[in-house]
């Protein structure tokens, strides 16, 4: 971004004289004195060139105070615009000398982070001076010049000439040049040469020991430099190693390292003949980098295309430059024998702890598994080859070794290639009796696909089933207690005692992506603390790959973790925490599978990890059926539920498996009596104990059971599964749906007061004709909330008081019940604590889930019809055998007819009094007394008679309230009937506060009204 212009100051123009405004009062007093002839009016024509003169003068006056302003505005915003230009060349100061340290700061900075992450010939600070700086202005500043400007102006654009001349160049900023075209320092011996090793040093500083092998003159001036690790001399390295697929040197192919020659011209040694050749044209190709100092140009060989002159300690000349800045002047830096010779010898250290000496040049750089020696041999415990280092193939056994291994890597440095090479040597190694394998991936299973091949793979895991993933995982721990009781059924004491020969195979975990698999699911880091804690003596190995091992791999984990393997990493602290130095961190890039190991000895050893190929899984999967092996090995979690289970398949799948099948539940083959009543709801997964088995509800332990799930997840079948189960066992019976809601309505009644059951007919639960209202019975209520909706808002209120009724009351009286609903909210929310136990369905959304109780990863929007979860296990319900319709109850509710046409006298009250009126004839006339029906309008009395029956009167609310006296005299000796008429005219009329039985509006396709007869009582009728 750039930096913002101010706006120059300028002096304002100079306003003309109003002539017309002066001269306008001088023309107007003249004329009216020539009407007036008084001379006081001559008075006003001075007025007029006064007042302008006047105007002037402030006018001058305001300019002057504006040009004030403006001037102070400008310095203040000149002064703003210098320190932020100040700051942004101290910020571009500071990030050139980050890239570009000196070699003093080298020197003096143990613990160096850019230290060897280099393998090309980088950029070298030659010393401080003025470089272009990245800072322009915003627009183009005018120049002093320009027409117009005043002295003012000219002043202010010279300052910010000045300005903008100080913006394009950064004092005290590292002077540049590229090292591959070469470098050459000329001046007096000692000076060149001070300027010289601070050159080297940077060199080797910034460039991995095997990506140059530095070429020093002899002497005692560059002894110090002999004793760098890129030196050939100081370390002995072996010759550039033979590419074993092209035959051609490592250096010529680009893959070994790259010579870098010194050369010292200085003294008598220069070959005084050669001359200095022209320099190369930009981008021309050089075979190798060079550094020449010389005490005169002329002694240079050709090809430098930066030189350097020295002409002081304090100043230098750049003569010539790759990038064309010739003639930059510059401070040079100059470092002292003996700072160079310590500075050696810190990099010496550094390249020993890091294992770098002598290595590079021979580990190759591309290795095949196959042509490995020792591939596919059975070794003891879990051993194999991964690669070759430095003195031959290298050999880890996971088990002596172990038990577990770490495994750290940036992206693209190989780390998928080595699992797959690991696993594959240890399946052609050994049988699936010695060895089992898990495999979980969570960058989606590409990398193991073929893998899940072999007959040794107990299952591939991955992030697009994150739920079954994370279900498998937390399974073993179960494996763990189940190599326990393994270990003590024959009193071993780990895996590798006798008595366990054959029994067990080892189990190893592969984790690509740990990092990944734990931000999923954060839980699993405890299951696999305690597998790295107890798995040695039974036979369980992590081997665990992640990206960034620092901040991710707790200790508790890290400390099981003996064998330590890291590819490549970014920074050093990754490093660290895999192998314990920067060995990891200072590996040369663009090398896949380039890796250092750390055995459990403190031993760093370097090796090219190998490659597997197509042929090599075909090998391990061959040599296992060459060996007789048999079919698929045990795996450590059961396979998932199922997503359809029909009751008596439950039944049949735990007959098969008695050990699965612990809490039987009585229904069907024993008792009926309450205190045992348990009903099979379906088949629940309990992964942490490897276990399937029967879901249960016990009401009389756990209380009524609440069904939480939308349309269509299989809450209706869950009910008639134990409406099933119950009828089976000869509990009565009552399943209520939405389809009936005065039958709905009168079982909750019934639940909520069994002395108000007398209102259900004898036969309602079971059809016996016998009164078993004190014995256990089971009342379902199927799709509340939608139910509640439906019901008028007095009834709502009374419903869900009765609901809470039943649920404390109901099971003193040998009631079990059991609701239904789709979500818990508004008709079941207030009374959702009254259930003892709850079985929550596929919800809409996640949200609901939670807030009905679920588990954060149990919900799932595809979950298919009953599957749910149950005591915090996920669970599929089953399904019942028989053809139960949900919605068809076994009984009507109770309406008798309401005209016997005894000698009985009937009031009815109707919104619809015509059709109430041609009904009421209608079944008078077919008993033959036609004039038993009459309309309260026409009906008339004698004063203080009583009507004598059969008498039906038929009149709407108002007129039997305006006919009051009538009403109040017949009351006592009428049945009243409510025709089509709002509660609150039943409660006006009858004088009763209590709620009616629900009654639907022709429901039934006939006129029925609510009766209340003499005693009070109210009741169903129908008019027909």
């Amino acid at each position: 971004m750039g930096l913002a212009v101010p706006a120059v100051p300028r002096r304002r123009q100079r306003a003309p004289f109003p002539l017309i405004a002066s001269a306008a009062p001088v023309l107007a007093a003249c004329a009216i004195w020539a009407i007036t002839q008084s001379p006081f009016v001559l008075l006003f024509a001075a007025l007029g060139p006064i007042v302008a003169l006047a105007g002037m003068l402030d006018g001058k006056r305001h300019n002057a105070a504006a040009l004030r302003r403006e001037s102070a505005r400008f310095a203040a915003d000149v002064a703003e615009l210098s320190d932020e230009l100040d700051a942004r060349h101290r910020a571009e100061r500071e990030e050139a000398w980050r890239l570009t340290p000196t070699a003093q700061s080298i020197v003096e900075q143990a613990d160096d982070p850019g230290r060897w992450q280099s393998t090309g010939l980088g950029t070298l600070c030659l010393g401080s001076g003025s470089v272009p700086s990245a800072v322009r202005f915003e627009s183009r500043l005018p120049e002093p010049e320009r027409d117009g400007a005043d002295a003012a102006g000219a002043a202010a654009l010279r300052s910010l000439h000045a300005l903008a001349e100080r913006a394009q160049t950064v004092s005290d900023a590292p002077v540049t040049a590229a090292l591959s075209g070469g470098i050459a320092v000329v001046g007096p011996a000692a000076l060149a040469i001070a300027v010289m090793r601070g050159l080297v040093l940077q060199t080797v500083r910034a460039v991995h020991p095997g990506s140059v092998l530095l070429t020093v003159p002899p002497g005692e001036e560059w002894h110090w430099a002999a004793a760098l690790p890129h030196c050939a001399a100081g370390s002995a390295r072996a010759p550039l190693p033979h590419h074993a697929d092209t035959g051609a040197s490592a250096g010529a192919t680009g893959q070994g390292p790259r010579a870098l020659r010194l050369l010292d011209r200085t003294g008598d040694g220069a070959n005084d003949a050669e001359t200095v050749a022209p320099p190369r044209e930009p981008g021309a190709a050089v075979p190798e980098a060079v550094l020449v100092v010389a005490e005169s140009a002329e002694r240079l060989p050709p090809g430098c295309a930066t030189i350097l002159r020295v002409d002081s300690a304090h100043a230098a000349l750049l003569m010539r430059a790759a990038d064309g800045a010739t003639g930059t002047a510059l401070v040079p830096e100059m470092l002292g024998r003996h700072q160079a010779a310590l500075a050696a010898e810190a990099l010496m250290r550094c390249a020993e702890a890091a294992g770098l000496l002598g290595v590079a040049a021979r580990v190759p750089d591309h290795v095949s598994l196959h042509d490995v020696p020792g591939f596919a041999r059975h070794g003891s415990g879990l051993s194999c080859v991964l690669g070759v280092a430095a003195h031959g193939p290298i050999e880890l056994d996971l088990v002596a070794h172990g038990p577990h291994a770490l495994i750290g890597g940036t992206t693209g440095s190989g780390k998928s290639e080595l699992l797959v090479s690991w696993v594959v040597a240890l399946a052609a190694a050994y049988t699936p009796e010695e060895f089992t394998l898990l495999l979980v991936d969570f960058k989606g299973g590409a990398a193991f696909s073929n893998l899940a091949q072999l007959p040794h793979c107990v299952g591939l895991l991955t992030d697009l089933d994150e739920v079954e993933a994370a279900r498998a995982l937390a399974s073993l721990q179960a494996e763990l207690r189940h190599r326990e009781r393994t270990l003590r059924s024959v009193r071993a004491r780990d895996i590798d005692d006798e008595a366990m020969r054959g029994r067990l195979p080892r189990l190893v975990i592969v984790v690509d992506e740990f990092a990944a698999m734990l931000g999923s699911a954060p839980d699993l880091h405890a299951v696999f603390v305690d597998i790295a804690a107890r798995g040695r003596s039974l036979g369980m190995h992590l081997v665990l790959c992640t990206q960034r091992p620092a901040g991710i791999v707790r200790d508790a984990l890290l400390a099981n973790c003996n064998l330590r393997l890291s590819l490549r990493v970014n920074n050093r602290a990754d490093s660290r925490a895999t192998i314990g130095t920067d060995a990891a961190a200072l590996l040369p890039p663009g090398r896949p599978g380039r890796a250092v190991v750390d055995a459990g000895d403190g031993r760093l050893i370097e090796f090219q990890s190998a490659f597997s190929r197509v042929d090599d899984l075909a090998q391990a999967r061959g040599g296992d059926e060459a060996a007789g092996t048999s079919g698929a090995a045990r795996r450590p979690w059961l396979p998932p539920l199922p997503d359809r289970l029909s009751l008596g398949e439950l039944e049949t799948m735990l007959a098969l498996n008695p050990a699965q099948d612990d809490d039987s539940t009585g229904v069907g083959t024993g008792t009926a009596r309450f205190e045992g009543t348990r009903f099979t709801l379906g088949l629940v997964d309990d992964p942490e104990q490897q276990r399937q088995g029967r879901a249960v509800w016990a009401p009389r332990e756990q209380g009524p059971l609440l069904v939480l799930g939308v349309a269509r997840s299989g809450r209706s079948s869950v009910l008639a599964t134990i409406a099933e189960q119950a009828r089976g066992a000869g509990v009565p019976v009552q399943l209520c749906s939405s389809s009936e809601p005065e039958t709905y309505w009168d079982a909750l009644v019934a639940a909520a007061d069994p002395a108000a059951a007398e209102l259900v007919a004898a036969d309602a639960f079971d059809g016996s004709g016998a009164d078993r209202r004190s014995e256990p019975r089971v009342i379902l209520f199927d799709d509340w909330d939608a139910v509640f909706a439906r019901w008028p808002i007095d009834y709502q209120g009374a419903a869900s008081e009765l609901l809470g009724i039943a649920l404390r009351d109901g099971p003193r009286h040998g009631l079990i019940i059991a609701v239904a609903a789709s979500l818990l909210g508004g008709a079941v929310q207030t009374q959702s604590a009254l259930f003892g136990v709850r079985l929550l369905l596929r919800q809409a959304e996640k949200s609901e889930h939670l807030r009905a109780g679920g588990r954060s990863g149990g919900w799932r929007s595809s979950a298919p019809a009953g599957r749910g979860e149950w005591l915090g296990l996920e669970m599929q319900s089953a399904a019942p055998d028989s053809s139960l319709t949900c919605g068809r109850p076994r009984w009507q509710p109770r309406a008798e007819p309401l005209l016997p046409l005894d000698d009985g006298i009937v009031l009815i009250v109707s919104t619809m009094p015509s059709r109430a009126l041609a009904v009421a004839r209608e079944r008078a006339a077919s008993a033959g007394r036609p004039d038993a029906v009459q309309e309260l309008g026409a009906f008339e009395r004698m004063p203080g008679v009583l009507p004598v029956g059969p008498l039906v009167l038929v009149g709407d609310p108002d007129a039997w309230q305006a006919r009051w006296g009538l009403f109040a005299e017949l009351r006592p000796h009428a049945t009243i009937a409510f025709h089509e008429c709002m509660l609150s005219d039943y409660r006006t009329l009858s004088r009763q506060r209590e709620l009616p039985p629900l009654l639907t509006r022709d429901g039934h396709g006939e006129a029925r009204v609510i009766a209340v007869d003499r005693d009070g009582r109210a009741r169903r009728a129908r008019l027909a």
